[in-house]
């Protein structure tokens, strides 16, 4: 997929002007949904430890609690 490669290199460029330091890794799994799941993973235990190393409480996210509230008057 040439337009996801693209916009990966763009986002990279973007990140790193902003002085952001950009990891790539290569998705494990044989199915998209295992690949899928595998960056679930990945990147909830990299939002874990930046937490950690940043001093801030992961646990409360003030989006997720809007889209709950939300959801919930729909119910």
């Amino acid at each position: 997929h040439d337009r996801v490669g693209l916009r990966m290199d763009l986002c990279t460029k973007i990140f790193e002007d902003k002085g952001a330091r950009v990891t790539n890794f290569e998705l494990l799994g044989k199915s998209y949904i295992e690949q899928a799941l595998y960056f679930i993973n990945v990147t909830d235990w990299v939002s874990l430890y930046l937490a950690e190393l940043n001093n801030i409480d992961p646990k409360p996210v003030a989006i997720i609690d809007y889209l709950k509230s939300e959801l919930a008057k729909v119910e």
